[in-house]
């Protein structure tokens, strides 16, 4: 199944890079062919192959084929009428499976349309902002104690588990003492179980120490914040050779000694000091990688799709796995119960359907059934990686890792995957002790993800980490050197 399904996107890419060479950008024209595509494909299956499926009453059959699509609507709610009163079983059996059939096509396209419109969330602008986020300012400590709620939910193996609230707060503290720092050099790392890690970008534009700071979650803001005073605490008592701490309070900015999680951008320059503008490379956390179509870093990147023109991220990876899944059906639907009509149009003489030439019919019949096995095979290699815990660049990773573990005689272990069942249900955050129920996969609904994109479901046997690897030894996409590690 690797195997195919690297074929088949290769086969994507180099079309993608044909497109991008042609007109210079490949998004746009893919989703006008996809939309036209769809389109014409819907219409030749209710056209051609719905009227086979079902027996439809004779006086909507006179009225279909009338030449004129004037008299074809002018003509309808008459016989809509007759065919209620004359053959309302019929009537009843074709309206249920002209539903079932809308229903399919609506949430195909619903499923597209969240998938390209949803953005897959960015480490400079989060996600999107009807989720109503509040990563920073009043309030924000609500937001970012929930997130880690559903997390720490997410991580246990049952909501009776879940109402304890001491094992909530184990799986995943939302503040530490440890100390480790961003700016500042020579401090120690730590390495915690629940806490985000992350790494810093250096293909990113540098941002101010503040923004970088604000882009933080607040226990790693506390822990930059705790850094920063007892360095410059440091720094006085040897100036001044002495030992009153209490004294020296007095030379700082009050602000470093105030310890909230709802810090403002003023509140954070405050205590910043004269580094508030200083440029940084830019934090990236953990499972984020960097595009470069996109120029920027993406939270839990699984890679760029031209399909839908935008990357494939945290915040619409539900939306693109649901497309292929409807897409799949689709095509399925279409395929099986439109090939008699396809032998039909290439080997018999006579064509009934006059709205639908045939040359049209077996070309879009032609590319239902090669689209839909390919975008089949993709959408069961992507269920995969998400019972794997992994997305696709994880999954090239972690195939490395376990080959370096292996010829130590060791076994790597990924940190995300919490059982092929959990996994899915994380991914989707239906189930036991999360937001939403099952249903909620068959309705055209706007889900958030479970988690922040700095927080995530972990393994709890393994500490926060792979087992089997390093984290010096872990593909870094390029960063900088210097690394905090609070996970």
């Amino acid at each position: 199944m690797k195997w195919v399904a690297s074929v088949v996107n290769r086969g994507f890419r180099r079309v993608e890079r044909s497109a991008d060479r042609v007109i210079g950008c490949a998004g746009p024209l893919f989703i006008a062919i996809y939309v036209g595509l769809v389109g014409a494909g819907v219409w030749a299956f209710f056209a051609c192959v719905f009227p086979s499926l079902v027996t439809i009453p004779a006086a909507l059959v006179r009225v279909w084929y009338l030449q004129s699509p004037v008299h074809v609507v002018l003509g309808l709610p008459m016989a809509l009428y007759d065919s209620v009163m004359q053959q309302p079983y019929a009537m009843i059996q074709c309206v249920l499976v002209t539903l079932g059939c809308f229903y399919i096509a609506s949430m195909m396209a619903w499923s597209y349309y969240m998938a390209c419109m949803e953005p897959p969330g960015s480490v400079s602008e989060g996600m999107t902002e009807k989720l109503n986020e509040r990563r920073y300012g009043p309030g924000s400590d609500v937001w970012w104690r929930h997130k880690c709620r559903q997390v720490s939910y997410a991580m246990l193996e049952s909501v009776s588990d879940a109402e304890d609230t001491s094992l909530v707060e184990a799986a995943i503290p939302y503040t530490d003492k440890s100390q480790s720092g961003l700016g500042a050099k020579g401090h120690q790392r730590v390495n915690r179980p629940g806490h985000p890690r992350f790494r810093y970008c250096k293909k990113c534009p540098q941002v101010t120490m503040t923004e970088a700071i604000l882009r933080l979650p607040p226990e790693l803001r506390q822990i930059e914040k705790r850094n920063r005073r007892n360095h410059l605490l440091r720094l006085k008592q040897q100036e001044a050779h002495q030992t009153d701490v209490a004294h020296l309070h007095s030379n700082l900015a009050p602000e470093l000694f105030v310890e909230v999680d709802d810090e403002s951008e003023t509140d954070v320059r405050a205590w910043l000091g004269e580094d508030q503008n200083n440029f940084v490379f830019a934090p990236k956390p953990e499972r984020a990688h960097h595009c470069k179509t996109c120029k920027m870093c993406v939270l839990k990147f699984d890679h760029h799709c031209p399909w839908i023109n935008q990357c494939v991220g945290l915040g619409n990876e539900r939306y693109f796995i649901l497309f292929m899944l409807w897409f799949a059906l689709g095509t399925g639907i279409f395929g099986l119960t439109g090939y008699h009509l396809a032998y039909k149009a290439l080997w018999e003489y006579s064509w009934p359907f006059i709205y639908t030439p045939r040359v049209v019919f077996i070309m879009l019949y032609t590319i239902a059934v090669v689209m839909g096995i390919a975008v089949l095979i993709l959408a069961v290699w992507h269920l995969y990686l998400v019972a794997s815990g992994e997305t696709s660049v994880e999954s090239q990773d972690n195939a490395h890792y376990r080959s370096m573990a292996k010829e130590r005689k060791e076994q790597f272990i990924n940190v995300y995957d919490m059982g092929w069942a959990r996994n899915l249900q994380i991914f989707f955050n239906t189930g036991r002790g999360l937001d939403y129920g099952f249903y909620t996969l068959l309705l055209p609904r706007r889900i958030e993800p479970y988690s922040d994109g700095w927080h995530f479901a972990k393994n709890p046997k393994l500490s926060g980490s792979h087992s089997g690897i390093s984290r010096e030894e872990e593909f870094t996409d390029d960063e900088g050197d210097d690394f905090l590690a609070v996970s």
